[in-house]
């Protein structure tokens, strides 16, 4: 939606598991300390819960006068670990994470409100298993118990923390999160107010990251054979091999080879390869190796992911057509690159190249996604395009967005709008069961028959940004719905124009080309071919 347009969605109420009103996000849930006890039908610890409140806006009617909060936030904590303390057994699930969140909460209070202030640093965020990293701890304001909280197996001797040679690499993205309690390695602090005493677990200046013990890149770390070409061969660039003295081979199937070239590896694949997913896993002196993506800017602590190191070959067996395309790229796809690991002849188009005499000498031209606003040249030479087409010519364009400088009127051969939001106007279902209108069309059965099994093991999706309406000169090939919704018929239209074809693709292929899934190869063969 353009900027500077309203984007209210008004939303409504389907189901609602509370008792009375639900109009607001707190609805049907304590607000306060003191709602907790009604709340959770736990009486008995009503008086400490009142009391923790009060001592709470206490605290906070206290502001700026610091001595006063802290001691008014020691009092709520006191109350806290009362009431969990004797809270009975059928409240306890209502009660007592409520409160721990509340302890770590009252304890930060009572540090900052002290005066206690620490700054932690090693000189290095991102380590290897076995190394060692100084450690500088800088403590202002009152005295304080500080300690180094370690992960398991790691130690901290004279200002030197040693990383465990089995240490296990980082995870930077948990499943869950809890706010106020650093990851390890940390610091404790601990403060002491009004005979009260709390511990606060503080991260480091920044989180560090230890990376596996053996790493690789591959590159590609996927690949494509189909059986009815005639390549078995997949040219393997390993790189970035942690350590740099290890020596990287591949785990093969029966039958496989691998030889050394420069920079990598030349796989081979038998000729009577078996279709289906191989993953040949990489080992580094006969050990399991990882890839590491890591992310650095100055704004963030150091990030990494990292994933098993493998190289990941789909063997299928696609018919190909015998045709010459042209690939018009937006850089938001590699549709280009995976028509040709699978055994077709394809040029990538330069903006230069999109003129009549150039386009005269491929068959099929494949648009990828969002290169009508990519390219600002396709645009304009579209007018050579649809000439192009109504000699002979056959148009693939996948999925675009309205705003992708689509005019549904001057872009595509005839009329065709695009729908908006795309949440009205996608299928998210990857299962979503998938009908052929016109079983016997041409597109779903030539030179590859699509049955059911190529609607199977679909990722993510089936497809967005479906075509809203469109010329009477389109047919839509494809019927398919989410649960408990309207079925779409806008994935896949195609029109006869002149004597040639334009064919308009909302199904994610790129995507699915990009996950190795096999219906997608198979049907992309069929767009591709002559008309």
């Amino acid at each position: 939606m353009p900027y500077g347009e309203p984007n209210d969605w008004p939303l409504h109420l389907v189901r609602s598991e509370v008792d009375g009103p639900d109009n607001e996000l707190t609805d049907g849930l304590p607000a306060t300390l003191a709602d907790l006890a009604e709340f959770a039908g736990a009486p008995e610890i009503a008086d400490h819960l009142e009391m923790a409140q009060s001592a709470c806006e206490a605290a906070f009617a206290a502001f700026p006068d610091m001595n006063r909060v802290a001691l008014q936030a020691a009092m709520a904590l006191k109350a806290v670990r009362a009431a969990r303390d004797a809270c009975p057994d059928r409240a306890r699930g209502e009660v007592h994470h409520r409160l721990a969140a509340k302890e770590i909460q009252l304890s930060h209070v009572m540090r900052i409100a002290s005066g206690v202030s620490v700054r932690a640093t090693l000189e290095r965020d991102v380590l290897r298993p076995g190394e060692e990293v100084a450690l500088s701890i800088e403590t202002t304001g009152p005295v304080a118990e500080v300690t180094p909280v370690l992960p398991e197996g790691w130690r901290h001797s004279d200002g030197v923390v040693h990383v465990p040679a089995g240490a296990q690499s980082t995870v930077c993205y948990p499943a869950v999160y809890r706010p106020g309690v650093a990851r390890l390695p940390a610091i404790r602090v601990g403060v002491t107010v009004g005979g009260v005493s709390s511990e606060t677990l503080l991260p480091l200046e920044r989180a560090p990251v230890v990376l596996p013990a053996r790493s690789a890149t591959l590159s590609p770390d996927r690949a494509l054979i189909n059986a009815a070409a005639e390549t078995r061969q997949i040219d393997l660039r390993i790189s970035d091999v942690f350590p740099h003295s290890g020596q990287a081979a591949l785990a093969l199937p029966s039958g496989w080879s691998a030889e050394p070239v420069a920079g990598g590896l030349r796989v081979e694949a038998p000729q009577d390869v078996a279709s289906g997913l191989c993953s040949l896993p990489l080992q580094i002196d006969g050990a399991h190796a990882e890839t590491v993506n890591r992310i650095a800017y100055p704004h963030i602590d150091a990030r990494a992911r990292t994933f098993p190191a493998q190289l990941s070959v789909r063997v299928l067996d696609v018919a190909l057509p015998d045709v010459r395309i042209g690939y018009i790229g937006g850089g938001n796809d590699r549709v280009g690159h995976w028509l040709r690991a699978l055994g077709l002849d394809v040029t990538d188009l330069a903006d230069n190249d999109l003129t009549a005499d150039s386009l005269r000498s491929v068959d099929t031209v494949v648009v990828g996604i969002f290169a009508m606003r990519a390219r600002p040249a396709l645009k304009d030479a579209m007018p050579q395009v649809k000439a192009w087409v109504e000699a002979g010519g056959n148009l693939v364009t996948l999925y675009h967005r309205p705003w992708d400088d689509w005019d549904p009127e001057k872009v595509p051969p005839r009329r065709l709008e695009i729908g908006k939001p795309s949440l009205r106007w996608r299928v998210t279902d990857e299962n979503a069961e998938v009908t052929h209108l016109v079983p016997s069309h041409p597109l779903l059965n030539t030179p590859n028959r699509i049955t059911d099994e190529d609607w199977k093991g679909w990722h993510k999706e089936r497809g967005l940004y479906f075509a809203k309406s469109w010329d009477e000169a389109y047919e839509p090939l494809l019927s398919m719905a989410d649960p408990d919704e309207a079925a779409h018929e806008g994935a896949l239209l195609s029109a006869r124009i002149g004597k040639g074809r334009h064919t308009h693709v909302a199904l994610i292929l790129h995507h699915q080309m990009e996950k190795l899934v096999p219906g997608a190869f198979r049907l992309m063969a069929n767009l591709v071919a002559r008309p």
